[in-house]
C-alpha cells in the first residue's frame, strides 16, 4: 500500500483547507490514518491472520469518534466507509484463516477505494472552496462591480449614497 503516505498528504491539506462542517471528521480521520500508519509499521514483522485485528480496531475506534465528533453528513458518510474497510478487514482474516482468496487479493483495493470514498465525502470542503476560489477571481477581475449577493455594486450603494440605513 504505497499509496497511503500519498492519501495522507490529501488528507492532510483537506484539513488544512477544511470547512467548518468537514473539519470535525476530517481531523478524525486524519489521526486515526497517522495512528493506523504508526500501527502498521510497528507490527510489520508479524506473519499472522489475528495481525488483522489491529487495523480493524482501529477502524472500529475511527467509527466511534467519528459519531462522537462528527455527528453531520460527513461523519456519516466516513463510518460509513469505515464499515466497508472493517469489513475488507474481517474477510481478509477469514480467507487466511480458511485458506479461501474471496477478499485477500482484493484486499488493497478494496482500502483504495476506501480511501478514495473518504476523500470524496468531504464535499463541503470542495464546494467551499470552490466558492472561495470564484468569489477570489471575480473580485480581482471586477473589484468595483461585484457583489456577493448577485446584484450590480452600484445598485446595492448608488454614488452619494454610504449605504442602506441601519435597522
Amino acid at each position: 500500500m504505497r499509496w497511503y503516505f500519498t492519501y495522507l498528504a490529501v488528507v492532510a491539506l483537506l484539513l488544512v483547507f477544511s470547512s467548518e462542517k468537514d473539519r470535525g471528521a476530517i481531523r478524525v480521520i486524519f489521526v486515526a490514518g497517522v495512528g493506523s500508519k504508526l500501527l502498521t509499521l510497528s507490527i510489520h514483522g508479524i506473519i499472522a491472520p489475528w495481525k488483522l485485528v489491529f487495523p480493524a480496531s482501529v477502524e472500529v475506534l475511527t467509527i466511534l469518534a467519528l459519531l462522537h465528533w462528527a455527528r453531520n453528513r460527513t461523519g456519516f458518510l466516513q463510518v460509513g466507509l469505515l464499515v466497508v474497510a472493517w469489513g475488507g478487514h474481517v474477510l481478509c482474516w477469514l480467507d487466511l484463516v480458511t485458506g479461501s482468496n474471496i477478499v485477500y487479493d482484493r484486499y488493497s483495493l478494496i482500502l483504495g477505494c476506501v480511501a478514495l470514498g473518504q476523500i470524496a465525502a468531504c464535499y463541503d470542503t470542495f464546494r467551499h472552496n470552490w466558492v472561495a476560489l470564484c468569489d477570489a477571481v471575480l473580485r480581482w477581475t471586477r473589484p468595483r462591480d461585484f457583489s456577493v449577493s448577485g446584484a450590480d455594486a452600484r445598485i446595492l450603494r448608488p454614488e452619494g449614497n454610504p449605504g442602506l440605513p441601519p435597522l
